[in-house]
């Protein structure tokens, strides 16, 4: 799993926790259930939404982020090791 698919996964864990543990629970529920009624008019529900995201999600972290990152990685190493020998030059 990428970082943005834990990032989402986090994201999700975050709004149960909240919607269960905090003094926000009532707002989050009346807003989950507005969403949910919402969505169920157009023939889907709040975990069908979710199965068709992840996918995408999935996606995005293996041809945006992973280049990226391994990019960024590359550009650091060079400048590691151009540092390195300019100091012992």
């Amino acid at each position: 799993m990428g970082a943005i698919c834990h990032a989402y996964e986090g994201m999700k864990d975050a709004w149960t926790w909240g919607r269960h543990e905090t003094p926000l629970a009532p707002i989050l529920g009346l807003a989950e259930g507005i969403t949910s009624a919402t969505v169920g008019l157009f023939g889907t529900d709040l975990k069908g939404i979710d199965d068709g995201l992840k996918p995408h999600v999935e996606e995005l972290d293996e041809h945006v982020m992973k280049p990226a990152i391994k990019n960024v990685m590359t550009i650091l190493s060079d400048l590691k090791r151009d540092g390195a020998a300019s100091e012992i030059s």
